[in-house]
């Protein structure tokens, strides 16, 4: 017996609580990166939110593919177990 799946429509306002979801997560993962010693500084200005992030004696970056992930003293993040 095959199912199919309906897509369902989201509206406007289910994408907006997606949102606000995934940015409550974003800020409780901020937190938990400054219990771990880490130093989170967030700013707001005109409608954007920047954040920086230090993890002294590490070095945090960007692979320069263009692709993104972090990389963790140049490891990417995603390697460590």
């Amino acid at each position: 017996m095959e199912v199919k799946s309906k897509r369902v429509q989201t509206t406007k306002e289910s994408k907006s609580f997606s949102t606000a979801l995934i940015l409550g997560l974003t800020q409780s993962d901020l937190a938990d990166l400054q219990a771990n010693g880490l130093k989170v500084v967030m700013l707001a200005r005109d409608g954007k939110v920047y954040i920086s992030i230090e993890y002294p004696g590490h070095e945090l970056s960007l692979p320069d593919t263009g692709k993104a992930y972090f990389l963790l003293d140049g490891k990417p993040v995603t390697e460590y177990e």
